[in-house]
């Protein structure tokens, strides 16, 4: 069965003394709820939530309507599910609907395989080269300090903002076929609003999916699990042109994973520290990508999936900007009224959204026209090179720097 495919479906976490432990747990024991009615599934959807939380014996519900019409409600805590999750938990549902359906792959990689991994690589000694990149990305200072106080997640206040119809299309059928990814536009936007904004130094962090191919590690692209990463980005005001930007984030090594490995689990306490983040006044932007319904022949999504989380937790960041595209690229801002008033927030996302149309406008424009050596990953260009095999290719040529 799909439960029996993924571990992390049949987990519960367990604490011992300081330390909490992922533990398995028997497929019968996942609890579920039958309902007739959608009112009576609100509800019981609603105890599901209260109950699905890191101290109770599962981390995975399911609430089955029967009527009017039917309806598989699941239900689950982050630390078992993230949303590339929810396609594979999909598909195989699909298939175990029909008797004669492929068998299910082999069970994919478990949490506790995949850290036990993880930690020993990040002792190795080629991910020790990285260390002094994310020391002087951490130099930068965060970007907001609380005005009063602290704010738990339960005070945070929220905003929705959206780039107009025609700005989206652009970003999302001619922007892939230009010389930029949509991740590294919002990214660039963001750096180029906050550069404006703080007027000096500062950082923020990329959180992105997790499931980088690592040489030597297993493969994760088909597990459920919180497979997540979290990276710093220097913002530095003179160095804000687009181009410049794009080039610096492909630049960052093995896309920022190796940030995570080294600060929590790297053997030295002192590298550990010394990668320490400011928690709570951290901006932290997440690109979901492009959201499809998560759909088959017998299985669709009937509406959006909500996170949940506990009003009383201390939030990493005081400023998180969730972006998903669609029809329209939306955008979520959830913010510490301890660090930010309203109008703040409000300005600075009507900011963000224009240099996002700025964006697009310059990658669709003289930015396409322009190359440099991140243009060609595997070639391993020097600039020098890249210009001298130019000039060969048409005499009347020469590259031309960032703008």
């Amino acid at each position: 069965s799909c439960v029996n495919a993924h571990a992390a479906l049949r987990t519960r976490v367990t604490v011992d003394g300081a330390f909490e432990k992922l533990a398995p747990l028997e497929p019968s024991a996942l609890p579920l709820r039958r309902c007739t009615g959608f009112d009576e599934a609100d509800r019981a959807e609603a105890e599901m939530h209260r109950l699905l939380h890191l101290g109770s014996d599962q981390l995975l519900g399911a609430v089955v309507v029967t009527s009017p019409e039917p309806r598989l409600r699941l239900v689950a805590n982050h630390m078992a599910v993230d949303a590339i999750s929810w396609t594979h938990i999909v598909a195989q549902l699909e298939r175990a609907l029909h008797a004669n359906a492929p068998p299910l792959r082999r069970r994919t990689v478990s949490a506790a395989h995949w850290g036990h991994a993880l930690a020993a690589h990040a002792n190795r000694p080629e991910l020790q080269g990285e260390l002094s990149f994310w020391r002087e990305v951490m130099q930068h200072p965060a970007p907001s300090v609380p005005k009063r106080g602290a704010s738990t997640v339960g005070a945070h206040q929220s905003l929705a903002t959206r780039l107009d119809r025609e700005a989206s299309r652009q970003l999302a059928e001619a922007i892939p076929k230009s010389r930029v990814t949509i991740d590294e536009l919002l990214v660039s936007a963001l750096a180029q609003t906050l550069a404006e904004w703080r007027n000096g130094p500062s950082r923020f962090f990329i959180e992105r999916h997790g499931r980088e191919p690592i040489e030597g590690l297993p493969d994760v692209s088909q597990a459920v699990g919180w497979f997540t990463s979290l990276a710093p980005f220097a913002v530095e005001p003179a160095g804000t042109q687009a181009q410049l930007l794009r080039d610096r984030l492909r630049d960052m090594p093995s896309r920022g994973i190796g940030y995570g490995l080294l600060r929590f689990l790297h053997d030295d306490v002192t590298v550990r520290n010394s990668l320490r983040a400011s928690h709570g006044n951290e901006i932290v932007l997440n690109f979901l990508g492009r959201q499809h319904p998560v759909a088959g022949n017998d299985f669709e999504t009937t509406r959006p999936l909500r996170l949940h989380r506990s009003d009383s937790l201390m939030g990493f960041a005081s400023l998180e900007i969730t972006a998903s595209l669609s029809d329209t690229l939306d955008l979520a801002w959830e913010y510490a009224p301890s660090h930010f008033e309203a109008a703040e927030i409000e300005s600075f996302s009507e900011a963000m959204l224009g240099k996002i149309r700025e964006g697009i406008a310059y990658w669709l424009g003289e930015g396409g026209k322009q190359v440099t050596t991140t243009d060609f990953p595997l070639a391993n260009l020097s600039s020098d090179q890249l210009a001298n095999l130019a000039s060969l290719l048409d005499p009347g040529s020469k590259e031309r720097g960032p703008q």
